[in-house]
């Protein structure tokens, strides 16, 4: 991706960039891809992942995939009010699982061969959210794939799925794609780690836990050093959530975080705000909402 990161463009002037269609920069047969892994819930992981992806799209010109792999849960889903029946629709087979399937190629034929269109499987996987990213839900049949993916004993054969996926269906589709994994290292997160290589973490800090930041940069080196196909994962960005900069604790996390992590640390925190809240119950993100 040296097209895209030697390219030249203004990355510490956002105003700039949003002037630039960076998917210009994108080779057509690769993708950007990240994803946002942390070992705790309350971080506003897939909030701020929803969010992100609704900029890329919208205002940075990326074409961007979602796509979510926490099992029954489908928090992404529902922050774009993908539930009920609409999500009941775009979870019929196939799903985000047969991603995993040892023959997806064979699935891929045959949705070419008795669809409309020439999109095969990513047709029948990929929903709009109405926000400008696509998304692909997660399925509940994720929990019998990482119990499936136990019995490979080739590491190299058991976590390559998601990128041979992405690689053959999606590159040449997209220009992002954004992974929203849970919290445990599983067989299918430890894919989505091996495909993007790029780990975006939301931490909410703990005036109790002094070691948090220390924390974070061990974890993923440990996953480097534990598992050879890890060795180049790389913490990319790190967001503080639920963070003011206007406060005394708001500003001691930043200066904490920003001595921690002088280029990955996100220059501007997730605020607490009620509107937040309030967009989520509207199932939407906050740029949705404040265009109402």
């Amino acid at each position: 991706m040296d097209t895209f990161t030697n390219s030249g463009l203004p990355w510490d002037d956002y105003g700039a960039l949003r002037d630039e269609n960076l998917g210009a920069y994108v080779p057509d047969d690769e993708t950007l891809r990240a994803v946002a892994f942390v070992d705790k819930g309350g971080t506003s992981k897939t909030t701020s992942l929803a969010h992100m992806g609704v900029v890329a799209d919208q205002e940075l010109g990326l074409d961007t995939l979602l796509i979510a792999l926490d099992g029954k849960q489908n928090d992404l889903a529902t922050h774009f009010g993908i539930e009920g029946d609409d999500l009941d629709a775009a979870t019929r087979w196939p799903t985000i699982a047969q991603a995993f399937a040892p023959n997806i190629d064979q699935i891929d034929e045959r949705l070419r061969s008795e669809g409309d269109t020439d999109d095969g499987v990513l047709a029948d996987l990929a929903v709009p959210t109405g926000e400008g990213p696509d998304l692909i839900p997660a399925s509940e049949e994720l929990d019998g794939v990482d119990k499936s993916l136990s019995d490979i004993d080739d590491p190299a054969e058991r976590y390559s799925f998601l990128d041979d996926f992405l690689s053959q269906y999606v590159d040449d589709q997209y220009d992002l794609v954004l992974i929203d994994v849970p919290g445990s290292t599983s067989n299918v997160a430890a894919n989505a780690l091996w495909a993007t290589k790029h780990v975006f973490t939301p931490v909410r800090p703990s005036p109790l836990d002094t070691k948090q930041a220390a924390k974070i940069r061990a974890e993923i080196n440990e996953k480097r050093e534990r598992h050879d196909f890890l060795s180049d994962l790389e913490l990319t960005m790190v967001v503080l959530s639920q963070v003011s900069s206007q406060t005394k604790a708001g500003r001691y996390f930043l200066d904490q975080f920003r001595e921690a992590f002088p280029v990955e640390l996100s220059p501007v925190p997730v605020r607490d705000s009620q509107a937040v809240i309030n967009a989520q119950l509207e199932r939407e993100t906050l740029f949705a909402h404040d265009s109402d």
